[in-house]
């Protein structure tokens, strides 16, 4: 009940508000507000067109509605008191001194706000899209002089976002791809050339070609294991150490054997050769011996 009174309240204060105070609801109205459905209705639309109607303040009105010309085009489009902050690495289109001016991360006039059309003196339309504060956004197509379309691409708060397409003058696609934040990315085609370019951030991409002889990192992590394992193979174990030790003593000892017995060889020779040596002098000298008590004997006869 205590909902109902205030609806109609509501209702009523709103229509008086509206028409005067002097104003009285008729019985349409009045029938009309009787159901329940109807009045949530109403309050509901009531409400809504209270609190999202500011935005239709912001909306292009014939007010700041402007028109220029130069000896190229006329042009047409809505200008906003709005001063927002300029961003970076965007362009702003302002108007000023009866000219749209264009600069990058600043503006010094009053920014173009909604639709913005270009034309060519014969009325063709050159270019058209949509402009937020100051900034390009949506749908932007171009014309020739004759009619023809050569560009059509989209934006997005200032920056290509999306598919650029661009035509020649039989209406044939030159270019196809796609931007990302200003840039262009991905597979771009271009038929009338016959190439296709692949972009990352603006810049051609040209992939690495991969080096066979260099190692991957798997590669190098079973390299270094296999190296490892090998000089792991090659310490000898326990046993191992023991008969090396063994077998070394052995064969150091074979060594000496070998070079006592060369050195006793080496004194038997000496020996023997110093032995026939005497044998020869006490021959000699046994020889002379005989020779004097020969030659003696002679002497006396």
């Amino acid at each position: 009940m205590f909902k109902k009174l205030l609806i109609n309240r509501m209702v009523k204060s709103y229509f008086e508000t509206a028409a005067g105070s002097n104003f009285v609801l008729d019985k349409v109205f009045f029938n009309f507000f009787q159901n329940a459905t109807n009045r949530y209705l109403f309050f509901i639309s009531m409400s809504s067109v209270m609190l999202f109607g500011c935005k239709s303040m912001e909306a292009p009105t014939a007010f700041n509605k402007r028109i220029i010309s130069n000896t190229e085009f006329k042009e047409q489009f809505f200008i906003t008191d709005a001063t927002p902050v300029a961003k970076k690495d965007v362009s702003y289109y302002w108007f000023k001194s009866q000219q749209v001016h264009t600069s990058q991360e600043d503006y010094a006039g009053e920014l173009i706000h909604g639709v913005y059309t270009k034309y060519y003196y014969n009325n063709q339309v050159a270019e058209k899209g949509t402009f937020n504060k100051g900034l390009k956004t949506g749908l932007w197509n171009s014309w020739d002089a004759q009619g023809n379309l050569t560009l059509r691409e989209k934006w997005k708060n200032g920056k290509r976002s999306g598919q650029q397409v661009t035509y020649d003058s039989i209406n044939k696609i030159g270019s196809r791809g796609n931007y990302i934040h200003g840039k262009r990315s991905g597979k771009w085609i271009f038929p009338s050339l016959g190439d296709t370019v692949v972009y990352k951030k603006g810049a051609i991409y040209k992939p690495k070609v991969r080096d066979t002889l260099k190692l991957g990192i798997f590669q190098k992590l079973f390299k270094k294991k296999d190296s490892l394992a090998t000089k792991e193979n090659k310490k000898p174990t326990f046993f191992q150490r023991i008969f090396k030790k063994q077998e070394t003593s052995a064969a150091n000892n074979k060594k000496k054997t070998k070079s006592r017995k060369s050195s006793i060889k080496q004194n038997t020779t000496k020996v023997t050769k110093n032995n026939k040596k005497g044998n020869k002098k006490n021959k000699e000298k046994k020889t002379s011996n005989f020779q004097k008590k020969t030659t003696k004997k002679t002497k006396k006869s």
